[in-house]
């Protein structure tokens, strides 16, 4: 009977969100703040549901209590619907005829040239030198001691991003890594628009460059999700200076699994022991299974572990404690994601993380009430800036930066509010120093004289 009333639930909550969607999308498919955050809120039910309906879990209350959070979420979203007054035509005030005019050649490959510097400098920087993935991405194309390759991206990436919380130096981890991923993808984003418009070879020959130095710096510790994700704000900017239809929607989000799928071969853990064959297949299932479990699992987890006593309420300090690990050079505590990992490997020595998404962060500080009431708040604010940011004038920069946000404002449902604000800082400030540079250029252009050619001496006059 359980069962019976969870599929009931879960398939009323969907028919809302599809209505959701449909207003949202009613002028055209727009990757839009509020459609990015219920797509991953609906791949965020699979892992509960199908738990409970494969008796590995012996209760639905992990599962309600995620659909709860997607439910008030919804509530938020259309009671600020209704206070906007919002028509259900999406106003799109962005497209590629509005931003031709600021789309000069020189001006951009400028400022391009100076974001592809100043990821270098950051990249080597955090990286100390060139990225590990380079390294197996050599020892791929080869054929030469492959495996070792692939386990120095495994044991760097592990010093890299995780060396701090124990008792490692702090190399930059957060604070470089988001600026590096801003300003790898702003410039990605710049060329792509020009390349969009300009459809010429010295634009593709940029757009290429750009996105080769993107891969390197970003996915260079191997962690493949963050690349992906970047190319979402690509996808962003696309969805708004287009008019795409389903079709492009998914050949995009296709590519996407393919190069999540290649990118996957980098791991040390899936060698070839049988077959190529047998191997694929086990890579195949792996990115499935983190895509629609993925996260979502360790949601389960935490829900289940307080509900046992085995993990305490925290009453906000969870909170305190990711704001304060957000802070460049602080280690306040250990992340929730290490803590959940040694909760279920009590007699396992290993630094991994099994990290929760948002619902299993809130819950663990506040409960069920606190999943309701923070969800519903989150659905009613995202809906309310994702229309102060359609006020923005349409130049180039800020087509970008609204991608940006638009993914930020989405991805609260696995980052958080937290993860947020501290994504938002690196963007600001990547966004102003571009848009100065940018002023900077028309004050020189506008006092540089314009000299007139001389005219020739006539000699027939």
């Amino acid at each position: 009977m359980l069962l019976i009333s969870l599929f009931v639930y879960t398939f009323v909550l969907l028919s809302f969100v599809l209505r959701t969607w449909k207003f949202e999308n009613e002028y055209g498919i727009v990757l839009t703040p509020v459609s990015i955050f219920l797509a991953l809120e609906v791949m965020m039910w699979f892992a509960p549901v199908f738990l409970y309906a494969t008796g590995q879990i012996g209760s639905p209350y992990p599962c309600f209590v995620i659909l709860f959070g997607t439910n008030a979420f919804l509530m938020g979203y259309w009671l600020a619907v209704g206070v906007t007054r919002r028509s259900n035509l999406f106003p799109v005030n962005y497209s590629l005829k509005s931003v031709i005019p600021y789309a000069e050649d020189n001006r951009h490959i400028f400022v391009i040239s100076l974001l592809l510097l100043l990821s270098l400098l950051l990249g080597f920087l955090y990286y100390r030198g060139i990225p590990p993935i380079v390294n197996a991405i050599v020892g791929l194309l080869s054929g030469k001691d492959f495996a070792s390759s692939r386990r120095f991206v495994s044991s760097s990436r592990e010093y890299l991003t995780k060396s701090h919380y124990f008792e490692g130096k702090y190399l930059g981890q957060g604070l470089i890594q988001r600026l590096l991923f801003v300003t790898s993808f702003y410039s990605l984003s710049i060329s792509m628009i020009l390349l969009l418009l300009k459809k010429n070879l010295k634009w593709m020959v940029i757009a290429l460059i750009v996105f080769l130095s993107s891969f390197i710096w970003v996915a260079g510790t191997g962690r493949r999700g963050h690349f992906l994700w970047g190319l979402i704000v690509v996808g962003i900017i696309l969805s708004y200076c287009y008019r795409i239809n389903i079709r492009t929607v998914l050949s995009f989000f296709a590519i996407l699994f393919i190069l999540f799928l290649g990118s996957t071969t980098l791991l040390p853990r899936y060698s070839i022991r049988t077959s190529r064959v047998e191997t694929l297949k086990e890579i195949f299932a792996s990115a499935v299974e983190r895509i629609f479990l993925g996260n979502s699992v360790n949601d389960v987890h935490i829900i289940e572990l307080v509900r046992n006593n085995t993990l305490e309420l925290r009453h906000g300090q969870q909170l305190l404690s990711r704001t304060m690990n957000a802070l460049p050079a602080v280690t306040y505590a250990r992340p929730l994601a290490y803590e959940l990992f040694k909760a279920l490997n009590p007699r396992k020595r290993k630094t991994t993380y099994l990290s929760p998404t948002y619902t299993g962060v809130v819950y663990i500080d506040f409960g069920l009430p606190g999943v309701i009431i923070i969800y519903f708040w989150i659905g009613f604010v995202i809906h309310v800036m994702h229309l102060k940011l359609l006020a923005f004038p349409s130049r180039l920069t800020d087509v970008v930066f609204l991608a940006f946000v638009v993914y930020y404002l989405g991805e609260i449902s696995v980052s958080g509010l937290v993860g947020f604000i501290s994504r938002m800082v690196p963007l600001l400030v990547v966004h102003f120093s571009v848009c100065s540079c940018l002023r900077l250029i028309d004050v020189v252009d506008r006092n540089v004289p314009v000299i007139a050619p001389e005219k020739e001496d006539n000699a027939c006059e």
